[in-house]
């Protein structure tokens, strides 16, 4: 086996995940093979790398290397001595990653579920402030059509007592008119009334006079032939 064979091997598509890799007695794996194995059997949208058994004794590839990757390999313990080197699983490593799984999906669902609730909070909120702009804006357009309707209402009563006291102005006036009208003629007719008599004595005195004179003068003419 060789770094290339690696690199082919860590380019397939392993479900759920490769496990456990034993590359002992193989002089031609380095540390290029061991960054394939770092860089193509990771975990799906995670850092880490499914194996959790690597077995490298007899390889070319360096404890530095190994070291260095030693954050990727959660479940498993770094071990180096006579008779192993590599990753060794540690106990009950299927079970942690069982837990630690759940315990990822939990906190993915606790996010999820505060997204939506957040979500959910800004949709309220939003409807809230939209209710609320909108009784604003009815309360204010009902403000301005009932201050419009009231100024209407406030100049058409100003017209209309206006036109009210041009007509009282008007009754009086004719009716002053009619009343100084009745008054002068109950005091033409009173004033004839004081001075009829003496009229009529001073026209029959007048008409007595006349009617003396010619008689007389007709006397006189008649004595005189």
């Amino acid at each position: 086996v060789t770094d290339d064979a690696v690199m082919s091997l860590c380019s397939g598509r392993f479900i759920p995940g490769l496990d456990s890799l034993d590359l002992s007695r193989c002089p031609k794996v380095g540390d290029v093979a061991l960054s394939y194995v770092a860089d193509g059997l990771q975990r799906d949208a995670s850092f880490e790398i499914t194996l959790t058994k690597l077995a490298l004794k007899g390889t070319c590839v360096t404890p530095t290397s190994l070291k260095a990757i030693r954050d990727q390999v959660r479940y498993s313990t770094f071990k180096m001595n006579t008779s192993y080197f590599g990753f060794w699983p540690l106990s009950r490593a299927r079970d942690r990653k069982i837990i630690n799984d759940y315990g990822l999906r939990s906190r993915h669902a606790t996010t999820i579920q505060s997204m939506f609730r957040a979500r959910k909070d800004a949709q309220i909120v939003q409807c809230a402030r939209e209710n609320y702009s909108r009784k604003k804006v009815s309360t204010l357009l009902s403000a301005i059509w009932r201050g419009r309707q009231g100024r209407l209402f406030a100049e058409n009563l100003r017209k209309m007592k206006w036109i009210q006291n041009k007509q009282a102005v008007k009754l009086q006036c004719w009716s002053r008119v009619v009343l100084a009208k009745k008054m002068y003629g109950v005091m033409r007719r009173r004033r004839w009334l004081s001075v009829a008599p003496f009229a009529a004595v001073t026209v029959q005195r007048m008409f007595r006079g006349w009617l003396g004179r010619n008689i007389a003068e007709l006397t006189r003419t008649y004595l005189l032939e």
